[in-house]
């Protein structure tokens, strides 16, 4: 049994001689070679030396191509928490060497929700893995926010501007703000600022009549008067936009100033006005 373990490593060995740079000037044709390993020499880059027994060569195999390996002599399999390891042997000579099996990930399939993500904060996870039931927390990124934009016009009254609200958590915020528009001023008229009567018709009774004023904003009028002397003030009235002239009033011109205000509407700023009211008597 021994010789043929041998005859095999001998075999081997010779086909490594064929094949590999080692050194065959002094190979014996003559002997079919049963060699065995013998040792190793550090000069020259290295190599082993195997000796025939019946004829004493020495074979020389570079260190680099000079091992036969073969494996799992002994071994342990990697884990999601360790490397693992498998020893070899040369055939040959009967060396070894370890190579390192490197552990492979933790396999987290159990998941517990300790906080859910947000738009804007990090959510918080726990794993538990199905090897090892090694358990290790982990964040979850946040989200970020879904947003729509909605452009809402300025007014007399108030500003435009752009509202962007996430349509998940409700955040919204204002943005590219335009002033409230500038409201125009009313303008106001009246029709009637000259007016006539006969002195034989004011014998038998009073006479009125309204200036006619009115404003292109709908604001409500109001009115102030200052008469032009003390003659005026004594015939002539006025209240809510009419003129009186009283009964008996004699021949002459008769004058009043009259201040139209009107108040601010939402789309007219107030304003103001002063006519000049002249009543002619003939």
């Amino acid at each position: 049994m021994q010789r043929m373990k041998t005859l095999s490593a001998a075999v081997l060995v010779l086909s490594l001689a064929l094949a590999l740079p080692i050194k065959t000037e002094a190979l014996s044709l003559a002997c079919t070679h049963y060699y065995e390993y013998t040792g190793h020499v550090e000069a020259d880059g290295g190599h082993s030396e195997y000796t025939c027994k019946q004829c004493g060569y020495v074979l020389e195999v570079p260190d680099e191509d000079g091992h036969i390996w073969s494996g799992g002599i002994e071994k342990e399999d990697p884990w999601c928490t360790h490397d693992g390891y498998m020893k070899f042997t040369c055939g040959i000579c009967g060396e070894a060497k370890t190579e390192i099996l490197p552990e492979f990930d933790h396999l987290r399939i159990y998941i517990e929700i300790i906080k859910e993500p947000t738009c804007t904060e990090d959510g918080l996870y726990a794993g538990t893995c199905a090897f090892c039931g090694g358990r290790k927390e982990y964040s979850v990124p946040a989200e970020g926010h879904k947003l729509t934009e909605e452009t809402v016009a300025p007014t007399y009254v108030t500003e435009g501007y752009t509202l962007v609200t996430c349509s998940k958590c409700g955040y919204n915020e204002k943005k590219d703000i335009i002033p409230a528009l500038e409201k125009p001023a009313q303008n106001i008229t009246v029709s009637r600022q000259t007016v006539s009567f006969k002195a034989s018709k004011l014998k038998k009774a009073k006479r009125a009549f309204t200036i006619g004023a009115k404003t292109d904003g709908d604001g409500k009028l109001s009115y102030s008067v200052r008469y032009k002397n003390a003659k005026s003030k004594k015939v002539l009235g006025f209240r809510s936009g009419k003129v009186t002239i009283k009964k008996g009033t004699g021949k002459g011109t008769y004058a009043m100033t009259v201040r139209v205000s009107a108040v601010e509407t939402d789309d007219y700023n107030a304003a103001e006005k002063t006519f000049k009211v002249t009543v002619k008597v003939k």
